[in-house]
């Protein structure tokens, strides 16, 4: 049995407090009922009416029938969600279209808002010695451009800082920019860098776990109170995080109706991906398959359903 999610589905957030045959639902997590030592009070069992069975016996089922419920979708599956704004934030140009476009063209498909925020302009990212950086900044803004128009990008924010220098970006600077994005789009759903398993590349990573902590802030007044004394951005709570570009995938999206999409933005990036879109088409098919293989999907993009810090939250103001 897997213990992930296939075609995007989300554990569920709304069974704590609740019984099933008679047990309570304190926590969501097969980690935590594994790590308990307390018996449960299940029908059949000797601390039960009637019970005949032992618990050792009994109580490996009961556990693989909770991690069975803990993944079952009774939210809304990501791979049908409709009518909501997603927003994607990404390092580089063409970081989500290697990564995600497929899922991206998806929810556009199925109606969604989809807000992609770019951290750095990629003014680096060339062998070319004769290039500048500006020439390499507005070379990949246009790639970037013709490719949100393939995947029908609502909108297209960038943050602007340099290439490979994202990280150098001040925490609570590049963290505030992110908020800000939050603030001022509101999405529901928030892609991102997997901040667990990002790779070498420092703009990654940085992006990675400013979009982890700006999640968090967000929905606080009194992180970044300018935004809303000065800007009028008000604090919104995004409602489900996705990571991408994970070694620890748990939903598996089934992007077949959708790939020839992203492949065909990814070669927009002509700069990156050279020009031969036979070449660029065997790429991708290759890796989702992979993704794919062991899940039953022809063509899958794997991704994170993370779940979303909450710490001591207050009464929330009327």
């Amino acid at each position: 049995m897997d213990n992930g999610l296939v075609a995007g589905a989300r554990r569920p957030k709304n069974l704590a407090g609740k019984t099933i045959t008679g047990i309570p639902f304190a926590s969501l997590s097969g980690v935590d009922m594994l790590a308990s030592q307390q018996a449960l009070p299940v029908r059949g069992t000797k601390n039960a009416p009637g019970g005949a069975l032992n618990n050792m016996r009994t109580y490996p089922t009961v556990v693989s029938i909770l991690l069975m419920l803990s993944n079952i979708a009774v939210a809304a599956d990501l791979a049908t969600v409709r009518g909501k704004t997603v927003m994607v934030v990404q390092a580089h140009p063409d970081d989500a279209e290697s990564r995600c476009a497929g899922t991206v063209a998806l929810l556009k498909k199925n109606g969604n808002k989809i807000v992609y925020v770019v951290c750095s302009n990629d003014d680096k990212g060339t062998y070319d010695q004769k290039a500048t950086l500006k020439s390499q900044a507005a070379l990949r803004k246009s790639e970037e451009e013709q490719a949100v128009k393939v995947l029908g990008v609502d909108v297209l924010e960038w943050l602007g800082y340099e290439d490979g220098w994202v990280d150098m970006v001040p925490k609570d600077k590049l963290r505030g920019d992110v908020v800000r994005m939050i603030r001022k789009h509101r999405p529901e759903i928030l892609l991102a860098f997997d901040p667990r398993s990002v790779d070498e590349h420092m703009d990654h990573r940085a992006s990675a776990f400013a979009a982890m902590d700006a999640v968090t802030a967000s929905p606080f007044p009194l992180y970044y109170p300018e935004h809303l004394s000065k800007e009028k951005l008000a604090p919104w709570e995004v409602a489900e995080v996705y990571y991408y570009d994970t070694t620890a995938a748990n939903i598996w999206i089934d992007i077949g109706s959708t790939i020839e999409t992203k492949i065909d933005a990814l070669a927009k990036h002509a700069s990156q991906k050279g020009t031969d879109r036979e070449a660029i088409a065997r790429g991708v098919k290759a890796k989702a398959e992979r993704d794919g293989k062991d899940h039953g999907i022809h063509y899958a993009e794997a991704l994170r359903s993370a779940e979303i810090y909450v710490g001591v939250t207050p009464a929330k103001s009327p």
